[in-house]
């Protein structure tokens, strides 16, 4: 019962973590598909997490806890440009990505006819998604 109830109330740590000023990341370990990393955000969102904190989680905050900040984490002049331009909120399930920069180069995303085992309401966003990182190792 205990793992249970842990389980359910873990969207809610992010939001705590934040309110109470700890210092926190979130990453994609144990998540096997991209599009998952993003509904767990999601989640984290809808239990209280800011947007703008979520996304400090997946940027600049791990490059302060690696130490890195200098170099990743934000977006400055002299930083490593990578990052993903989307049309609508990053954290949406329909969210269109526009482009994608990896060290400053640009990629437009190419949408791929469905692979076997997708079905066709899987977002486009998520295919455009999986398809520039498999092609540019993101």
């Amino acid at each position: 019962m205990r793992a249970l109830e842990v389980r359910d109330h873990a969207p809610s740590t992010p939001a705590v973590l934040s309110k109470n000023g700890v210092k926190f990341a979130l990453y994609s370990g144990g998540i096997d598909r991209r599009a998952d990393l993003f509904r767990a955000v999601k989640k984290a969102i809808d239990a209280g997490l800011a947007p703008e904190d979520a996304l400090r989680a997946m940027t600049l905050t791990p490059a302060e806890i690696y130490g890195v900040q200098d170099r990743l984490g934000s977006i400055e002049k002299g930083k490593i440009a990578n990052l993903v331009v989307t049309k609508g909120d990053l954290f949406q399930d329909r969210t269109e990505v526009k482009y994608v920069f990896v060290d400053g180069v640009k990629f437009e995303p190419v949408e791929e006819p469905p692979a076997a085992g997708r079905t066709s309401s899987t977002p486009a966003s998520e295919i455009a998604r999986e398809s520039v990182c498999r092609r540019h190792s993101c």
